[in-house]
């Protein structure tokens, strides 16, 4: 569980990144030649081209590659392997 401190931190990095998509959009606009604002491009166009990800995701994402490697061996820790509770079911 996430604590008050951590989530109010995550909601103001995301806020940052937010705002940074319409200067994206504007640059690459920019880039085109045409400046018309009836060609702005849409918010969700411009994540998907920059494969933006909010922090969440991109933290089970990582965490997710992290187990995997310590399951398949890529990373070597014993300790840590041995706090990892494996359920195979019979």
């Amino acid at each position: 569980m996430e604590s008050d401190a951590n989530i109010g931190l995550t909601e103001s990095l995301e806020r940052v990144q937010r705002k940074c998509l319409p200067y994206i959009s504007y640059k690459r606009q920019r880039n085109t030649g045409d400046l018309s604002p009836s060609l702005s491009i849409p918010r969700n166009m411009i994540q998907m081209s920059i494969q933006f990800q909010y922090l969440d995701n991109r933290r089970q994402r990582n965490d997710i590659y992290f187990m995997t490697k310590l399951a398949n061996g890529t990373i070597s820790s014993p300790e840590l392997l041995k706090l990892v509770q494996f359920h195979v079911p019979l």
